[in-house]
């Protein structure tokens, strides 16, 4: 305490702690065995210090004792291929990475309205997945693109959690057990397809349709659905959804003494698709109590925006 009183209201904390060693080590290899076609492999290893909410307690100062890294470790393979003189090219990406000892701070309600928090420590996650893209220009008119994307990604432990509770005035600490150890990772679709066109009609000009469709997608779990040992249901899986997408872009053909203009247009969401593009399993704010656990009805979702436009004009000093 600056004041040196012994009562966390009497005056500005002050805290400090010794240094926290961070590092990162990444390296890759390609090697291209004909003039158009290549293979890589990527790795890296990163050390990720902790944030200040991990280190020290913002409420009275006290410092942790021990407080852990975040670890990444990351491989990935892939190739790269041209065919047709140039006009195919594709590349193939093979990944795994893993996430460990991550800390999260999550803001819950009790019962009563009072808004308390989880400080979830330890939190160990596995991405893999495969992504291949495709692009094909058979003339220079026309331009067809692919992406195709399948990922696995979930939690590989069960995490331990410090709930504080600031409704009796003075906050209390209570320590859980979360039991994610296999769920999937939330609030991101694990597989995804994308589908575009682009046409070229004059110099400087394109137009662009993209088709895209996500699936996969698990709403984020909630920690104070996640306590029952014997509960290892999968949180919700959100339903698939498809948009449409349009991009024009058209570079003038002159310049004012070197400064040149491109007007662009885009219109996102053209079909005025709806779809949930987030959500919480077993929402304690929004799900219906009494309705089955992991499902619909016990979810919070949020809907991805409806279809908008924006257009312009963009300035460049050359």
């Amino acid at each position: 305490l600056a004041t040196g009183a012994p009562d966390v209201n009497s005056g500005e904390l002050t805290s400090s702690t010794d240094w926290i060693n961070g590092y990162q080590i990444k390296g890759g290899a390609s090697y291209r065995f004909t003039g158009i076609n290549s293979v890589y492999a990527n790795a890296g290893y990163v050390s990720k210090v902790p944030i200040f909410d991990q280190v020290i307690n913002d409420r009275d100062g006290t410092v942790a004792s021990d407080p852990t890294n975040e670890t990444f470790t990351s491989f990935e393979v892939g190739t790269n291929n041209k065919f047709a003189k140039g006009k195919v090219n594709t590349n193939l990406n093979v990944y795994y990475t893993t996430w460990l000892d991550r800390a999260n701070r999550v803001t819950i309600q009790d019962q009563a309205g009072n808004d308390n928090l989880i400080n979830l420590r330890g939190i160990d996650a596995r991405h893999m997945g495969v992504e291949f893209e495709i692009n094909w220009m058979p003339s220079q008119l026309l331009r067809l693109d692919g992406t195709i994307s399948f990922g696995n990604w979930k939690y590989t432990d069960d995490v331990n959690g410090t709930y504080i509770d600031y409704s009796g005035g003075t906050p209390t600490d209570e320590e859980y057990k979360y039991y994610i150890k296999d769920l999937k990772v939330g609030d991101q679709p694990q597989t995804s397809y994308v589908f575009g066109a682009t046409i070229y009609p004059v110099k400087g000009m394109s137009f662009q349709v993209l088709w895209s469709l996500y699936d996969n997608m698990y709403a984020n779990w909630e920690p104070t659905s996640r306590t029952d040992p014997t509960d290892r249901g999968q949180s919700w899986k959100t339903p698939s959804y498809n948009v449409i997408d349009m991009h024009f872009y058209y570079a003038l053909p002159f310049n004012l003494s070197g400064v040149t203009f491109q007007i662009f247009a885009h219109a996102f969401n053209l079909l005025d698709t709806i779809y949930i593009q987030d959500a919480t399993d077993n929402s304690q704010y929004n799900g219906i109590r009494g309705a089955q656990s992991h499902s619909a009805q016990r979810a919070e979702v949020f809907f991805g925006i409806p279809r908008y436009y924006n257009a312009g004009i963009s300035i460049a000093f050359n």
